[in-house]
């Protein structure tokens, strides 16, 4: 049986003759020899002995009857069993063993019975076209382990005609006739018809493969769907999908029904489900930041703040956009055909499930909605106070409001810093998905900007002009009072009186010299030109301060004037007087003059 070893015997000649030449002078070479041979006679008795039990063995399994290792010439080549639908060959693998041993005994030089070279002869004949059946029922029984269970709808045609090739062996012959069985002593009709085997399971291989490769090329495609952002790659899956659809439309031009198609395309529906609600649950956590970039401006018209478009309109169309991504399994289509031209295209749907069990997730969505709104509301608060100041009329604000130089000083500065700090305004604001761009803002601010600054510097040279007519009215009014000279006392009087006033009040016009000297040194560091006319003013200014200072002397000089004179023409009059007196005590009338009945008589 199988348990010869035809080197055996070799084992022990072999390490004989490598002894002879490596230890034949040694004193224990003979003894060791002679051991060697005894073991060879075993062997070679023991080899014969098993030889003669596989010949009894084999002839005995020859005679068996129930289960015969020889070929059946005139019997089937294979049956398919109706138990297990599994397909047998006759010709057994102990036949196959039986022609190993039969060549090995024989190049060993051992005499085979010629009942067992008989039979070893004949399956060696038909060796060649019994391995091709083995294969062939072997590729039978296991290929519904190779088939994807979901494909073998789509394999059912090509198994059945397979099928059909082993139940009906004789090509073109029907009836009766067609049912006889391929026995192995007709070699022509044997080898066509292992053709036909090998051409059917062939075919059926080449489709099995081909449907795998589609599937799995498919299963690549659905994969990568499961990272493609349903959001923001719409395009993207509505391509793959196209895809997929291509290559289930092509089976089905190759001849496979749709009828047996529907379980792998209700598959690849189940697969799509996984990947869309994989993603769509993706989405609805980014809903917010990852629809449509939606374009707003920050304006200010008439003044009033607000966006463009409306805000209104930007929910209508944020909302709107929302709605196209909630309500994409609604619409969405997989690859799964209708059974009937009459049957709706969603009947068999199942992707509309995918909304109803997330709709839990719809109140974070529109919570973080209303939160970004608010957010957007915010940025459009931030710009309030930049454009406060398009509202009121500035120069009137300016006039109200300023008053020292350190005011105006103090807001130019401020006005600095500020027109730093909206340079810093970025153009463009990001709020989750709403782009605010604040070109146009920021366009308006400069404009505010140049616009107080104009009321600033206005105002100023407004103001210092002011300054500059009142001094210059307290001069003149002061100069022309100054250069005149009293003629009377009640004159001196008055001048004494005015010139007190001037000295009085020129303590409060000094300092308002001082300050219109301020407001003319910022306007020219800010203008770069300041008001001309102060520069006369001081040279007025001076003049006054001479005079108010030389007026006292007139004025004391004047008294000394009017002095003498009212001493000139107190004598005059004295001299007057005298004469008159002196006339009168000459003229006068009589005490005795009836002045009723004369009254001439006291005439002069």
């Amino acid at each position: 049986s199988s348990g010869i070893n035809a080197e055996w015997p070799l084992r022990p000649g072999d390490t004989l003759t490598t002894a002879k030449n490596l230890l034949g002078d040694l004193q224990g070479y003979d003894s060791f020899a002679r051991e060697c041979e005894g073991l060879k006679t075993e062997m070679w008795s023991f080899i014969k002995d098993q030889v003669s039990m596989w010949v009894g063995e084999v002839e005995q399994l020859l005679d068996d009857r129930d289960n015969p290792i020889a070929l059946q010439m005139g019997g089937k080549l294979m049956d398919l069993s109706h138990a297990d639908g599994t397909l047998k060959v006759f010709y057994s693998e102990r036949l196959v063993a039986l022609l190993r041993e039969v060549r090995q005994l024989t190049a060993l030089g051992f005499t085979i019975p010629r009942k067992i070279q008989t039979v070893a002869g004949t399956a060696q004949k038909f060796y060649r076209h019994g391995v091709v059946l083995k294969q062939v029922a072997n590729f039978y029984n296991s290929i519904d382990e190779q088939m994807l269970e979901s494909q073998k709808m789509m394999m059912l045609d090509s198994a059945l005609a397979f099928e059909e090739t082993i139940k009906n062996p004789k090509q073109g012959v029907t009836g009766k006739a067609a049912a006889m069985q391929v026995t192995w002593d007709n070699p022509a009709e044997l080898e066509s018809y292992i053709n036909r085997l090998q051409t059917a399971a062939d075919k059926l291989t080449i489709e099995n493969r081909r449907l795998r490769k589609c599937h799995f090329d498919i299963a690549e495609k659905v994969i990568y769907l499961m990272g493609v952002d349903l959001m923001r790659q719409q395009p993207r899956w509505k391509e793959i999908l196209t895809e997929i659809r291509t290559m289930i439309a092509s089976l089905e031009q190759q001849g496979i029904s749709n009828e047996n198609m529907r379980p792998w395309r209700m598959h690849w529906d189940r697969q799509l489900y996984k990947a869309l609600e994989h993603q769509y649950q993706m989405g609805l956590e980014s809903v917010n930041s990852s629809l449509s970039e939606i374009k707003v401006e920050v304006v200010y018209r008439q003044g009033q703040l607000g966006f463009r478009p409306p805000l209104e309109e930007i929910k209508s169309r944020y909302y709107r956009e929302m709605k196209k991504f909630l309500c994409i399994p609604q619409v969405f289509k997989g690859v799964n055909a209708p059974i009937s031209k009459n049957q709706d295209d969603r009947a068999n749907l199942i992707f509309p499930c995918i909304i109803d069990l997330n709709a839990s997730s719809f109140y974070n969505v529109y919570q973080k909605t209303e939160l970004q709104f608010q957010r957007l509301n915010e940025v459009l608060e931030s710009f309030r106070d930049w454009v406060a100041v398009g509202s009121v009329d500035l120069e009137k604000l300016c006039l109200e409001s300023l008053e020292t130089v350190g005011d105006w000083e103090m807001n130019f500065k401020a006005l600095k810093v500020r027109g730093r700090d909206a340079e810093r305004i970025p153009s463009e604001i990001k709020v989750d998905c709403i782009t605010v761009s604040t070109t146009s803002i920021k366009a308006t601010i400069d404009d505010l900007t140049q616009k107080l600054m104009d009321a600033l510097l206005i105002t100023l040279r407004r103001s210092a002009i002011t300054d500059v007519s009142t001094i210059d009215k307290f001069i003149q009014e002061s100069t022309d009072n100054l250069s005149t000279r009293p003629q009377t006392v009640k004159e001196v009087a008055e001048a004494r009186k005015k010139h007190a006033e001037l000295r009085a009040e020129k303590p409060k016009i000094q300092p308002l010299f001082k300050l219109t000297n301020d407001k003319n040194k910022l306007l020219r560091s800010v203008a770069g030109g300041g008001v001309e006319a102060l520069n006369q003013l001081q040279v007025k200014w001076d003049k006054l301060e001479i005079l108010l200072e030389s007026h006292e002397l007139m004025i004391n000089e004047q008294v000394d004037v009017l002095r003498s004179s009212a001493s000139s023409r107190t004598k005059k009059f004295a001299n007057k007087l005298s004469k008159f007196a002196d006339r009168w005590e000459q003229l006068r009338p009589k005490d005795n003059i009836d002045l009723e009945r004369d009254p001439l008589a006291c005439e002069v």
